[in-house]
């Protein structure tokens, strides 16, 4: 009877490890990079993209605190996170470049490191704009050039760091879009 429920338990968890394995793989096949076309021109889309006055129609999420000031964002305006959990520490987004019509840059700062750096590029395709989304980690790459050892947890964990940001870009910028091209703006669900 025990080789019984330890072969059960066995599958239960070779189960798991392949669901679980699966599941990594799926959400770290997209890279590092989000795309979303929009009805608009590259000025149109840049001024509601990087503009404090349209920030609180298509980012800010219910109960998250909205960003202030006024106008196009400028080099070291912040925008606070916007983090569907309570409790968490605060981060702040950073402006680091703005050109506009063209690349937003926005570095993600913690307590003590910059977490993540999105770049938000601008590509005019006729009538219509492409925004191309790519995030990095620098705070991932700087652990795994310190670390000699456990490379590959800390790989899968900069991946999954990568890969959970561009995720939330991806909600961000469909926001973006529905409210650019005057549809309703969901939820952004967690």
């Amino acid at each position: 009877m025990w080789k019984w429920i330890g072969g059960i338990l066995l599958l239960i968890v070779v189960c798991l490890a392949g669901a679980m394995w699966a599941g990594y793989r799926k959400i770290t096949s997209g890279g590092d990079a989000a795309t979303i076309t929009i009805a608009g021109s590259p000025e149109r889309v840049f001024a509601a993209l990087a503009n404090h006055d349209s920030l609180p129609a298509w980012y800010v999420l219910r109960g998250q605190p909205a960003p202030t000031g006024h106008g196009p964002l400028a080099p070291g305006d912040s925008l606070p996170a916007q983090t569907p959990q309570t409790g968490s520490r605060a981060s702040r987004w950073i402006a680091d470049e703005v050109v506009p019509g063209k690349l937003l840059v926005l570095s993600l700062h913690s307590d003590t490191a910059v977490v993540a750096v999105r770049r938000d590029s601008l590509i005019s395709l006729g009538d219509s704009t492409e925004i191309i989304s790519t995030i990095s980690s620098p705070m991932m790459d700087s652990v795994r050039a310190r670390n000699t050892n456990g490379g590959t947890l800390i790989g899968a964990s900069s991946k999954l760091l990568v890969s959970g940001m561009r995720l939330q870009s991806k909600i961000e910028l469909a926001r973006l879009k529905n409210h650019i091209e005057g549809r309703p703006v969901e939820e952004a669900r967690p």
